[in-house]
């Protein structure tokens, strides 16, 4: 079992928020990304922590995807908006309690980043309100 997979069932809202993310980039291949995101949370379990606060958040939710989905266009790896839905991901796993280190993670993981990056990046982001 690799770390990430111990990481993922150690801590609930981080294995949720990986659901999340894998169900929006499933639905993404076939319909736009609001669209995608309002059913990934509709039909994310009850039970998912996460769930009332994806739906209170959705307009940021939504801005975070747009920018941490965007595979269609490579160069957004290298643009403002991939900080910014890296910067939208560290708040949120932040504000759901997560620990620097799930959190960096997460980051890590989700956009495919070096261990040295993910870390800047959770640092940057990591004190801002």
């Amino acid at each position: 079992m690799g770390n990430n997979e111990e990481l993922l069932n150690a801590c609930k809202p981080l294995m949720n928020y990986s659901w999340f993310v894998e169900k929006v980039r499933t639905l993404c291949k076939e319909m736009g990304i609001e669209e995608a995101v309002d059913i990934a949370i509709d039909e994310m379990p009850e039970s998912f922590a996460i769930k009332r606060f994806l739906r209170k958040n959705k307009s940021e939710v939504e801005l975070l995807c747009i920018t941490s989905f965007s595979e269609r266009d490579e160069k957004c790896i290298h643009d403002e908006g991939f900080e910014e839905g890296v910067r939208g991901a560290v708040l949120i796993a932040r504000e759901l309690g997560q620990t620097k280190e799930q959190t960096i993670s997460l980051v890590l993981k989700q956009y495919e980043l070096a261990q040295e990056d993910a870390e800047k990046y959770v640092d940057k982001y990591w004190n801002e309100k």
